[in-house]
């Protein structure tokens, strides 16, 4: 993979950023991350994606027991649910209410924290996929 600018944008006249123009080494990377990982034991194990976005989301909820208070352990609870129900049925997802429980993450996010942007942009979605 290489990437290059188009000289025949009209936008940006073929300039690319200097992070844009070495993602081709980025990709190639053979120390690169090709699937999630979780830490286990003290070590680093290969998982699904499904069972990375659980783990994010349980990691999160234990936060929010222990800092109730954090915006953003919410916001994360909501995202790895959400991201976690793409992945699997529209009835497994229904049944195991994370429309309900992503709903609610965001709504307190708001509470917590009032200006926290993406957690009204995500919940916008949210009403958007409901409708």
């Amino acid at each position: 993979m290489r990437v290059r600018g188009d000289d025949a944008d009209p936008f940006s006249q073929g300039f690319i950023c200097p992070k844009g123009s070495t993602l081709g080494e980025v990709h190639h990377d053979r120390d690169r991350l090709r699937e999630p990982v979780v830490r286990r034991d003290g070590r680093f194990v290969a998982v699904s994606w499904e069972e990375a976005f659980e783990e994010v989301a349980a990691r999160a909820e234990a936060l929010q027991a222990k800092e109730p208070k954090n915006a953003n352990a919410f916001y994360w609870q909501a995202y790895a649910l959400g991201r976690y129900a793409q992945g699997i049925s529209v009835a497994k997802a229904l049944a195991q209410g994370i429309g309900g429980k992503v709903k609610a993450a965001l709504e307190t996010t708001i509470k917590l924290a009032p200006k926290h942007g993406d957690a009204h942009i995500a919940l916008g979605s949210y009403h958007a996929e409901v409708i």
